[in-house]
């Protein structure tokens, strides 16, 4: 029964709240970020996000030690 409540919640929230974002996690420091608005990069046909310019620089300088 919890697990259909909490479903049933985050379906509402979901729709009452669209400004939720969709957040992926910065691969250098493993921070959570939001998609709309992380500088990114792009490697190997993949996008990565990021949470400040530093982690970019860093991911850009070793991209095949992050990614």
């Amino acid at each position: 029964m919890n697990q259909i409540f909490y479903k049933c919640k985050v379906l509402t929230l979901s729709i009452t709240f669209p400004f939720i974002y969709i957040t992926a996690r910065d691969p250098v420091c493993k921070m959570e970020v939001n998609e709309k608005s992380a500088p990114s990069s792009n490697h190997g046909g993949q996008t990565y996000y990021f949470c400040c310019s530093s982690c970019k620089g860093a991911f850009e300088k070793n991209p095949t030690k992050y990614a």
